[in-house]
């Protein structure tokens, strides 16, 4: 290239440089995110001598803007002083260069709010106008392309904070007269005006298919969450949780033999939930406790003489009984027998009686009835 061609190109690089030129490392002239109080306006770079292969989100594709928490949930609010993953994504069908650039505005105020960060510093940059953030090497890809940064939340929340950008997608062919240029905006309502705490301390303690948890309260917080899963940082109630009340110790009963993942999450009375507490992993060796099976009864005068076949696990037995099938006088304790597999009732008066086992292991764990048997 001589030096007139090269004068030439560079003096024709005005809002995104010409995508896939020699100079895309110079990002977006600043005030070209798309918002209508910037120099350039609402039509972002859509506009002659700049980008004009098509009007503004005319050329077929779109632009798009997602905003994630901590957690990777998409938001629809803010909380005062969090940290956000944002990322614009720009979709075209044919293109193979990218560029970008997006601020934030105060809807109230019309100032940019909250701080804007680089969290790849190979394909985004701060602008020389630290309020807009842009492309530093022009992306390539086959018809989408997207780029990620931080942003942390304003101190105060008390406004909504819209995000506007604006992006080209270009064939690389180093004109501007064939590139299409698109826009998009997205904003957050003002929620919480405090950044909730996780729970700390979270330790679980197993004892046969038992998991005792507890943890240090979370100031503000007025209940907790918990998620769980079979992979380390993958919890398969991710979306709700399990919401475990305004407690600092839960035990789950009954587990299942393997090796689990939990953490846990505060939530306030607005509802506003907390980033994950410290991951904990926990293996339950046993398996749930089953009922002793085989249970049967001879009657012989007053005397009735019952037997079993053990359960695996069990540390003993509790009977319960009743007058009416199902139904069972003692069915809050039952009537320790012990560890046997087998117990005689004597001086039982006349009439008819239902009975059914229980197991239950040395963590006081109890199994599900046995069959239920009839004595007359």
């Amino acid at each position: 290239m001589n030096i007139l061609k090269t004068t030439l190109l560079i003096l024709s690089i005005f809002l995104f440089p010409q995508i896939g030129s020699a100079y895309y490392t110079l990002g977006a002239q600043t005030g070209s995110s798309g918002y209508n109080g910037d120099t350039y306006g609402s039509s972002a770079c859509a506009f002659s001598g700049c980008h004009t292969g098509s009007t503004l989100n005319g050329g077929g594709g779109a632009l798009s803007i997602s905003v994630l928490d901590s957690s990777n949930n998409a938001v629809t609010s803010y909380t005062a002083g969090a940290t956000y993953t944002v990322t614009v994504a720009i979709t075209h069908s044919g293109a193979s260069r990218y560029g970008f650039q997006a601020r934030t505005v105060d809807t109230t105020t019309g100032a940019s709010s909250g701080t804007l960060a680089v969290s790849n510093s190979t394909t985004t940059q701060l602008d020389t106008n630290t309020s807009y953030i842009e492309f530093k090497n022009d992306a390539t890809g086959s018809a989408t392309s997207s780029w990620s940064f931080n942003w942390v939340a304003p101190s105060t929340a008390s406004n909504s904070i819209t995000f506007h950008a604006a992006g080209v997608a270009g064939n690389g062919n180093a004109t501007s007269t064939d590139d299409s240029a698109y826009s998009s905006s997205k904003t957050l309502t003002a929620g919480s005006t405090t950044t909730l705490t996780a729970p700390t301390g979270y330790s679980a303690t197993v004892s046969g298919s038992s998991v005792a948890t507890s943890w240090t309260a979370a100031s503000g917080a007025s209940g907790y969450k918990v998620y769980y899963g079979t992979t380390s940082g993958t919890y398969i109630n991710a979306s709700t949780g399990v919401n475990l009340g305004n407690r600092t110790s839960f035990t789950f009963n009954n587990i299942p033999a393997g090796t689990y993942y939990l953490a846990l999450k505060s939530y306030d009375s607005s509802g506003n939930l907390s980033s994950y507490s410290s991951e904990i992993s926990v293996t339950v060796t046993s398996t749930t406790l089953a009922a002793p099976t085989n249970y049967s009864a001879t009657v012989s005068g007053s005397s009735v003489a019952t037997s079993w076949t053990a359960a695996s696990g069990a540390s003993g037995y509790k009977v319960y009984y009743g007058t009416t099938s199902g139904t069972y006088i003692n069915a809050s304790t039952g009537a320790d027998l012990g560890n046997r597999t087998s117990f005689t009732f004597n001086n039982i008066p006349a009439g008819t009686y239902y009975i059914a086992l229980k197991s239950y292991n040395s963590s006081g764990t109890l199994s599900s009835y046995s069959s239920e048997v009839t004595v007359v």
